[in-house]
């Protein structure tokens, strides 16, 4: 696995490599959770949403919610090409 370099900002924001952003299916405004594991990583997770319940399909969606994930990380990585 290739090691990546970013520069944090006078405000605390670091810059995660578009590779990762890509592979992770991140887009503009996600939510991540920051965690700090064995006081010297700094761990970053997407919030898991369920793309149902905000569009209150309930369980007669036709699709799935990993489908819809997977249908809209696909598009976000299109958009950001």
């Amino acid at each position: 696995m290739k090691t990546n370099k970013t520069i944090m900002s006078s405000k605390g924001q670091i810059v995660i490599p578009k590779i990762y952003r890509n592979q992770l299916g991140l887009h503009t405004g996600m939510e991540l959770t920051v965690n700090i594991r064995n006081k010297e990583i700094i761990e970053l997770k997407p919030v898991a949403r369920n793309i149902q319940n905000f569009f209150a399909l309930g369980k007669d969606a036709s699709a799935n919610k990993c489908e819809i994930d997977e249908l809209i990380s696909e598009a976000v990585i299109d958009n950001d090409r």
